[in-house]
């Protein structure tokens, strides 16, 4: 019987298919992405308050995962839980999680001090400093009573390059090399099918 093969990130990985829907483990997460082993995993447990279980991902036990020829392959000394993620789960990150309350919080009139959204018939688009939007990000923060994890900035920065992958699927996003007082403005475009 031929494997189905499916292409992420250009590499090739076998599709796992859970409760009729197509997971990912951490460890493909990790080698899709060429990060050190585990990675995927603390980030996981990092933002597991953002994710719904049987929605974005699967606590899976042994009885049930062992079924499942390429996963019992990889994971042949395990005897436990396995942790599927679905796509939802995958590029639901806490970046997306708080743009998409930006959003509605704006749509809801509450303005942003430093942040230029524009709403048209098509597209939303955010303009912003990263300085801004943490401070965004901080208010909402305190009117949600939840947290975030961009403490600083340089934080939040990071967290935008590493989840360019992720911001594609929702989001297209440009960064203008030229500086404003010394500030880089990025710039976010959601299209209206996806708000």
């Amino acid at each position: 019987m031929q494997a189905n093969i499916i292409e992420i990130n250009d590499q090739k990985v076998e599709r796992i298919d859970y409760k009729g829907q197509p997971v990912i483990t951490f460890r493909m997460i990790d080698e899709l992405h060429q990060r050190v082993s585990g990675t995927a995993k603390r980030n996981f447990n990092t933002n597991q308050s953002y994710l719904i279980e049987n929605e974005d991902y699967f606590r899976v036990p042994y009885k049930e995962w062992k079924k499942i020829l390429c996963v019992r392959k990889t994971y042949a000394q395990r005897k436990d839980f396995i942790t599927f993620l679905t796509l939802q789960g995958y590029l639901k990150s806490p970046l997306i999680y708080y743009l998409d309350l930006l959003i509605e919080s704006f749509q809801n009139g509450k303005e942003f001090e430093g942040l230029f959204i524009n709403e048209e018939t098509d597209k939303i688009i955010v303009k912003f400093q990263t300085r801004h939007l943490l401070k965004a990000f901080n208010l909402l923060s305190k009117d949600y009573a939840i947290d975030h994890p961009f403490k600083t900035a340089q934080s939040l920065n990071a967290n935008i390059r590493n989840s360019i992958e992720l911001l594609r699927f929702n989001w297209s996003y440009h960064s203008n090399n030229k500086k404003i007082s010394g500030f880089r403005i990025h710039t976010l475009v959601k299209d209206a099918f996806n708000f």
